[in-house]
């Protein structure tokens, strides 16, 4: 991506459970702990492991919201961009 003039060229896969807004903060606050606690399980470790990843959690509920948003927006800015640079190589 560096080559293609992204500084920032690092990147990865995340998964990540969503809920609808509105959700009460006890439903959220529940959901997350449960998840943290099942990432940190042996068994999930070494299922993703087999197969190249590793679980990393988030600190919070809100951690995880900000993250998202902050990915959201790096990767609204690359879609943009490459959508202009298609348009100028195909002369449209």
């Amino acid at each position: 991506m560096k080559e293609s003039g992204y500084v920032d060229g690092s990147s990865g896969s995340w998964q990540g459970v969503l809920v609808p807004a509105g959700t009460p903060r006890a439903v959220v606050d529940r959901l997350f702990e449960v998840l943290v606690q099942t990432m940190k399980t042996p068994d999930v470790i070494e299922r993703l492991a087999k197969g190249g990843a590793e679980a990393v959690t988030s600190s919070s509920p809100k951690a995880f919201a900000d993250f998202v948003a902050v990915e959201t927006q790096r990767w609204g800015k690359v879609a943009k961009r490459i959508r202009g640079d298609r348009r100028l190589t195909r002369g449209g």
